[in-house]
């Protein structure tokens, strides 16, 4: 006579259980493997970037944008192609946003919105990167003549940004902008001018944000190592009136929760 054999409940619950356990050992490094791809998707846009920056410069005389606009003015080199604009990381504005035409800004895991009312149609471009508006010509706001780049035709142009994962479409750094308080804070214009460099400094990609360097290299950039990029001409420089006893902000007060980060300060001796 033919037996039928059959799991028990016992086997049934080990097989569940061990199916449950690989999950749960499985589902923290898919995880992780998702994150470092979006990283690599986030970089593989700026370097689209970088080529079209370098068309719109090459088009005119070596130079930057005018002035802080550049979203309008690099129109015809990116042919409004959404997606070159968000970071996988943050692509959807905030839920709280009020609708277009107003803009606004975006966060650490969100994208910003800027409209056009002057085309017709008015046009609304979302994005998650953000122009370092010392590359321009303009002396708006804070930015002075000594200290606007112009060109990318520069020395050590690999630590000047042009480009950085960013919660605004752009920022005006200066050396003795506060970090963000906790992580997420960022700029919202109030003060006028103070800490932009917050729009940068995003943990956006495991403490690192991404950046496109004048010299159109890419790479990660750690979250304190942003005070020491080349952000305008007198970073760090004894010729423009900086303070000569400058040093980085100090973590473990300002932002305690970047003090464990790593350090990357280059700030060269007093006097130098």
């Amino acid at each position: 006579m033919y037996i039928r054999k059959a799991f028990t409940l016992i086997e049934l619950l080990v097989v569940i259980a061990i199916i449950a356990l690989l999950m749960a050992v499985l589902m923290p490094a898919l995880a992780s493997v998702r994150k470092h791809a979006k990283e690599i998707m986030c970089r593989s846009n700026l370097k689209q970037w970088g080529i079209i920056w370098k068309m719109y410069i090459d088009d005119h005389k070596g130079f930057f944008t005018e002035d802080t606009d550049w979203i309008w003015p690099l129109g015809p080199y990116y042919s409004r192609d959404p997606k070159v604009f968000l970071c996988p990381m943050a692509m959807l504005v905030r839920d709280d946003a009020p609708p277009p035409p107003e803009e606004v800004d975006g966060g650490k895991f969100h994208a910003w919105r800027n409209t056009e009312e002057d085309l017709d149609p008015w046009v609304t471009v979302k994005g998650s990167y953000g122009y370092n508006m010392w590359m321009t010509h303009s002396l708006e706001g804070t930015r002075t003549a000594d200290r606007v780049w112009h060109t990318p035709y520069i020395k050590k142009g690999f630590m000047v940004p042009v480009l950085v994962d960013s919660a605004g479409s752009g920022q005006t750094p200066w050396h003795h902008d506060f970090p963000p308080e906790y992580d997420g804070q960022i700029y919202y214009s109030e003060p006028i001018n103070v800490n932009e460099i917050r729009n940068a400094c995003i943990n956006r990609h495991n403490e690192k944000t991404n950046g496109l360097f004048a010299d159109w290299s890419v790479r990660p950039i750690g979250l304190k190592e942003l005070w020491e990029l080349l952000w305008h001409r007198c970073w760090y420089s004894r010729n423009c009136g900086e303070p000569p006893d400058y040093t980085p902000p100090d973590w473990k007060v300002e932002a305690p929760w970047m003090a464990h980060m790593k350090d990357y300060s280059r700030v060269p001796p007093a006097g130098s």
